[in-house]
Order: C-alpha cells, then structure tokens, then sequence
C-alpha cells in the first residue's frame, strides 16, 4: 500500500482543525499570509485572519491510500478531462430524466417528489468534483441549451448562493427545487423565437416573458411543491426596481428564492453561449452585474455572490490580452472582475484593477 497526497479547494468556513494546506495562501501583494504544509490549529481566528486577508477559499490536503501497482501519476490536464468529462455525464444523465419529468409535468400527468428530489441529488453531486463548479461551468460549453443546461447550472449557482446565505436544509430543498422548475414553461414557447440570433421584436418579448406564468401554471397544483418554490419560479424575473415581470414586484415584495434565482439565472446567463452571442468570462459576468443590475437585483446578496464567485477563480489560468498566461492570485473587495494576476512565465504580480494595467483584459479562462 502507498499513501498518496491530493489537494481540494473548501471555503474557509469548512476549515477544521488538524487540516493541512496544500498550497501557499498568497495576498493581493504577492506576500506569503499561510505556507503550504502548514497545519492548520485555532480555526477561527485563522478564518478570521483569512478573511481579513479578503481569502475565502483555500487549498487543504487529502490523504488517499492506494495498492501500489494502481498507482498513476496522472498530469492537471490530464485530471481537469476527467473531471469535465464526469460533469458532462452527470449533466446528460439527469438531462434524460428531466426530459421526461418536464413532459409529464406540462401534460398534467402525476410525478412523484422522488423523482425531482433525485434528480436534485444528481445535480449537486457536481460538488463532490476536484474542481469548483464555477470553474466546471465556465470549462463545459457543450452543454448550452435553452432549457436543460441552463436549468441545470441554475440549481448549481442557486445552491452555492444559498449555502453562504447559510439557508437551511429545508430551505436549500425549496430553493434548487425551483430552480430546476423555474423554466420549463419555456418548452411551450416557440423555439424560433427562443433562438432568434436578431432582429427580436417587441411580440417575441411578450411570448418569451409568458414562460414564468407557463410554469407555474404546470406546477401550482402539484401538493409537495411549497407555496415558497411555487412563488419563486413566478417571480425570478421580478426585479427590485419594480422593472420585472410578470407583476413589477419590488424590493422584499419579491420572495427570498426568486431573488436569489435572478442573480444566478443572469450569471448563467452571461456565461453561456447564446445563439446572438458567445459566453463571456466570469469576470465579465461580475462587472456587467455590478455596472448594469445594481439596481434591479438584491444589492446584499448580489455583491456577497459576486465576492465568493470571484474566490472561486482563485489558482484558474487564464490569458491576457497580452498574450500572456498567468493564474489569479487576489480577488480585492472592490473592482473584483480586475484580480490581481501572476504571470506564469515571469512570476510577475500584475494588479488589473490598477490605472496602469487598466488596458489588459482577460481574454480567455
């Protein structure tokens, strides 16, 4: 037998002690805060040093003991293909079921709470992977359709969202419950209007904004959907400026769930391919929701979303618009779509949200 040393990433809050780091927690400054190796004791005032450090997530190794002949050193690029290739699998297993759960649902038919719940069980198993969902995601792009995939990577934001609002479980069940229900009154759309590369006019807008009422007319009288999930599938589109639809709600007249769907219905949203357009980078999704939604999406839960999402990238290569790779090292508390980067050639700390730097992008992850 041979024992063998594995990293995973975890928030600072599942941190416990006797936890080993398996990376070197680096500041926005490029300084050694923790080194890698370092036994982790007096966990809370460590959580709290982190956090003051603006760290969320951090690197903790595992021990795994194998039979010595099984033993495979196996390349990060060779563990990120399995790792998408698992997410792809997940997402295509549960897609089947979905397929037929949502017919039924729209044909009046009975399903049982089982099912969904299972389907649930599926979905979230994606966090058991090496790799973050977040940085899964943004990796899969073959997944994106107007329903499933979207259905699918909501439930996973929405979840994430309601685990560091710390939601109950009870709560975390009705939350992911409608946010894989949320739109499946868009299959009663017209797909040439949801697929429309252009020209959408005004009568497109109005077909494509009755999915919310086709929803919730499909669920509302199945008895072990809450009244709470039921009014969140409503009302994921209500903003908080009262812009939204379908009843121009505003402020805390929205339900918790819908406005916590909104944000990551829009994030998913931004990040996937579109028949008008191409997916954009997480961090282009960050400073659009900051720049554009401000002021229609819940301003608390939007920027402790847009702060965690940001960690979540922590250790992600990425290119510059420099032609350059590098690894994000730093999310800072304001500008966070800018991170602070090192470049991997030169080991040099580029802060992007700095006036100089201010003309380099980050072109691809």
């Amino acid at each position: 037998m041979v024992s063998m040393l594995k990293m995973k990433e975890i928030a600072i809050e599942e941190l416990e002690s006797g936890m080993r780091l398996a990376k070197d927690v680096i500041s926005h400054r490029g300084n050694m805060l923790i080194p890698k190796g370092q036994k982790l004791e007096a966990i809370p005032r460590t959580q709290m040093f982190l956090e003051q450090h603006g760290i969320l997530f951090v690197f903790i190794e595992e021990l795994q003991t194998d039979k010595i002949e099984d033993v495979v050193v196996e390349t990060e690029s060779e563990k990120e293909v399995k790792e998408i290739k698992k997410y792809k699998d997940g997402y295509i297993q549960v897609k089947n079921s979905m397929e037929n759960d949502f017919q039924k649902i729209l044909q009046g038919e009975g399903i049982e709470k089982k099912g969904i719940v299972d389907n649930l069980g599926k979905i979230l198993a994606a966090f058991g992977h090496k790799m973050n969902v977040f940085q899964l995601m943004q990796r899969v792009k073959e997944l994106d359709d107007v329903t499933y995939a979207h259905s699918y990577n909501v439930t996973l934001i929405s979840y994430s969202i309601g685990k560091w609002l710390k939601l109950t479980d009870k709560q975390l069940e009705g939350l992911t419950m409608a946010s894989l229900l949320m739109d499946i009154g868009k299959i009663k759309v017209d797909s040439a209007v949801l697929n429309k590369r252009d020209n959408f006019t005004n009568d497109d807008l109005i077909e494509c904004k009755k999915h919310v009422i086709y929803s919730y007319e499909a669920i509302k009288n199945y008895d072990f959907i809450s009244h709470e999930t039921k009014q969140a599938i409503l009302a994921h589109h209500e903003r908080m400026d009262g812009s939204g639809y379908p009843l121009a709600l505003k402020g805390d007249k929205i339900p918790l769930f819908a406005r916590i769907i909104a944000i990551a219905d829009i994030y998913s949203a931004i990040t996937s391919d579109r028949p008008y357009r191409e997916k954009m980078t997480p961090f282009q999704a960050i400073s659009i929701l900051e720049k554009d939604y401000a002021q229609k999406l819940d301003t608390k839960i939007l920027y402790h979303f847009m702060h965690r999402i940001g960690n979540c990238f922590i250790g992600q290569q990425i290119v510059l618009s420099t032609g350059e790779y590098a690894r994000i090292i730093f999310i800072p508390k304001r500008n966070i779509y800018r991170p602070v980067v090192k470049i991997d050639a030169t080991e040099k700390i580029v802060d992007l949200s700095s006036k100089e730097n201010y003309n380099i992008e980050i072109m691809s992850f």
